[in-house]
C-alpha cells in the first residue's frame, strides 16, 4: 500500500499525487515536472542539464576526461533532489492553482486512493504533503 494525498479543483477536478519518492522525476527531471505543469522548476532543471552537458562536451573537446564524472555526478545528484522533492513540487503547483487537499489516503493505486475517497472511506487520513505540522 502506497500513500496518496488528493487534491480537487472546481473546474479541473481531481488530481492524486503519491507520497515518497518519485521514479519518473529521477529519471526524466526536468521533462517530468513540466508535464507536471511545474513550470519554473521543470524549465530550471532542464536548462542546468543543458548547461552541465555544455560545460563537460566543452572540457572533453579541451581533454580533461575527468569533467564527464564530475558532469555525471552533478546531473545524479539533481536527478535525486527531484526524485525526493517532485511530489512536494508538484502540489506547490496544485495549490498554486486553485487545488484544494480533500484527504490523504492509503491504497494501492492512486486510482484506488481516489475511489475510497470518493466513496468516504478511505482507509487513513492526514495532513497534506509539505504541510507545516
Amino acid at each position: 500500500m502506497r500513500t496518496f494525498d488528493i487534491y480537487h479543483h472546481p473546474i479541473r477536478g481531481y488530481a492524486v499525487v503519491t507520497r515518497g519518492f518519485s521514479w519518473l522525476d529521477f529519471v526524466f527531471p526536468g521533462a517530468w515536472l513540466l508535464v507536471r505543469r511545474c513550470w519554473s522548476i521543470g524549465a530550471g532543471m532542464l536548462a542546468a542539464n543543458v548547461a552541465i552537458g555544455e560545460i563537460a562536451r566543452r572540457a572533453d573537446a579541451g581533454g580533461e576526461n575527468t569533467t564527464w564524472l564530475l558532469a555525471l555526478v552533478l546531473s545524479l545528484a539533481m536527478a535525486a533532489v527531484c526524485g525526493v522533492q517532485g511530489s512536494r513540487w508538484r502540489v506547490r503547483s496544485l495549490v498554486a492553482r486553485g487545488y484544494d487537499h480533500r484527504g490523504t489516503v492509503s491504497a494501492a493505486s492512486p486510482d484506488a486512493a481516489l475511489a475510497a475517497l470518493v466513496r468516504g472511506t478511505p482507509t487513513a487520513t492526514g495532513m497534506p504533503l509539505g504541510a507545516a505540522a
